[in-house]
């Protein structure tokens, strides 16, 4: 009865990885889940320091990171280790805006970098219930409208930009 229950199981996983292939769980996707929420801590702690900013001087927005850079833990935007490198984080005032807008720099050398950016601004959407609008392009402000599964470029950088916040 045993050997018969062992030829089922040796056929279940034959089967498994015939028509499932060996690669149905991604060997990054730790690495994307991580760096997604440390983005989403980074964030966070810039929209922090923002909101104190304004507070401190009678609502007016910052026009660069440097401007609330005191309002930010140990003065800079937090850092997560070797995993935050290939990410930059900047704000711009844009031609023709009255609001700053948060740009998020990508080197998308690593497929894993451009992966975790656009898991963290799905997040922003869902978290930003309409009022916040992310856009994919080569620069800060320009690009298309970010809709949850645009391709990342052959190569070189990719700028999130973010209004809104």
């Amino acid at each position: 009865m045993m050997h018969i229950l062992y030829a089922v199981i040796a056929i279940a996983l034959t089967c498994l990885v015939t028509f499932g292939g060996v690669s149905y769980i991604h060997s990054e996707a730790p690495v994307r889940a991580v760096a997604s929420r440390a983005l989403t801590g980074q964030y966070e702690a810039i929209l922090l320091g923002v909101s104190s900013y304004r507070t401190e001087n009678n609502g007016i927005a910052p026009q660069s990171i440097e401007a609330f850079s005191g309002f930010l833990p140990n003065g800079a935007v937090p850092s997560f280790g070797a995993p935050s490198q290939g990410f930059d984080w900047s704000m711009a005032k844009l031609d023709g805006e009255q609001s700053p807008a948060l740009c998020l720099q990508v080197d998308t050398s690593q497929i894993a970098h451009f992966d975790s950016a656009s898991m963290f601004a799905r997040e922003t959407l869902r978290r930003g219930n309409g009022r916040v609008t992310v856009t994919v392009g080569a620069a800060c402000g320009e690009g298309q409208a970010f809709d949850g599964v645009s391709a990342p470029p052959a190569g070189g950088v990719v700028v999130f930009t973010i209004r809104g916040f």
